[in-house]
């Protein structure tokens, strides 16, 4: 199957996730002095420019915080600009969101103390199909974080995530039976893991599982057999070695022989293990009455 642009962008999801709330609490900011400068870049993108306006001053705020942080943190924070402005602008623009950065970026950077190139290198193109599917993966992670948010106070609330949650699971996880993309098949594998992980020993939802099946009977679960399988079955080798055997008469033999030794030893580590314990209580003792004199 051919590669679709930006697929990267499903290994993305956890960093995308880390920094939505960054993003929202900077970019409802308000600067009136930049108002001139958004006309300006606005221009000459015809359609409804009132709302790229808008957009402008989201861009602006949240630049003029992103430039001043870790060069990891720019970049994943550039990525996801890139990922938001095709969800929220990309239809306003006829698709050039780069354009529209470029104009932002020429008449806003040296108010916002950013390099007039700042993230758009990180501005690529990212396929429909792939956005929907990257979109899909970070309501599954929200909705099952969300679950876990005051358990004990919200049931059903935890319950209407968790449902809502388990009807997406589904739905991908058939796409991902079929002949798919496997990198988002990793990544949904991947949430199916933390969902696993976060659900084990909680109590359950109606007609909800606290453990999501893996897409094609992943390793993890293979390995998880397997490991259960030599947990029946070595014990049981072991019980027909030790009862039925010339063998087993051995090692019965050796192992009464043995326990009578660490019988003994015990005796002498609990005598030595008391008198260390006397002597670490007196030190203790004796440092509270030497401070106590002191005073």
């Amino acid at each position: 199957m051919d590669q679709s642009k930006g697929e990267e962008y499903y290994t993305y999801v956890n960093f995308l996730l880390k920094r939505k709330p960054m993003f929202n609490t900077t970019i409802n900011i308000t600067h009136k002095e930049m108002k001139q400068e958004c006309k300006k870049a606005c221009i000459s993108f015809t359609n409804n420019n009132e709302k790229l306006e808008d957009y402008c001053q989201k861009i602006f705020n949240y630049l003029s915080k992103l430039h001043k942080l870790s060069t990891n943190v720019k970049s994943e924070g550039c990525h996801f600009l890139n990922y938001w402005m095709h969800n929220d602008v990309k239809e306003l623009v006829s698709e050039n969101i780069l354009d529209f950065l470029s104009k932002i970026l020429e008449n806003t950077h040296k108010k916002g103390g950013f390099h007039a190139n700042f993230c758009k290198e990180q501005i690529k193109e990212i396929d429909i199909n792939v956005l929907k599917n990257v979109n899909d993966l970070i309501t599954l992670y929200v909705n099952l974080y969300s679950s876990i948010l005051n358990l004990d106070e919200y049931t059903d609330q935890k319950c209407t995530h968790l449902s809502e949650c388990y009807k997406l699971y589904k739905t991908k996880v058939e796409l991902c039976r079929g002949d798919t993309n496997e990198i988002f098949c990793n990544e949904l594998e991947n949430f199916i893991i933390a969902y696993n992980k976060i659900r084990h020993n909680e109590e359950p939802c109606t007609d909800i599982p606290n453990r999501l099946q893996h897409i094609r009977g992943s390793s993890a679960a293979t390995n998880t057999l397997i490991t259960f399988s030599v947990i029946l079955v070595v014990p049981s080798v072991l019980f027909m070695t030790y009862k039925f055997t010339p063998f087993g008469t051995w090692i019965r033999r050796h192992i009464l022989k043995k326990n009578k030794i660490k019988s003994n030893l015990n005796e002498k580590n609990i005598k030595i293990q008391h008198d260390s314990d006397d002597y670490q209580r007196k030190m203790i003792c004796n440092q509270y009455n030497m401070q106590y004199q002191s005073t």
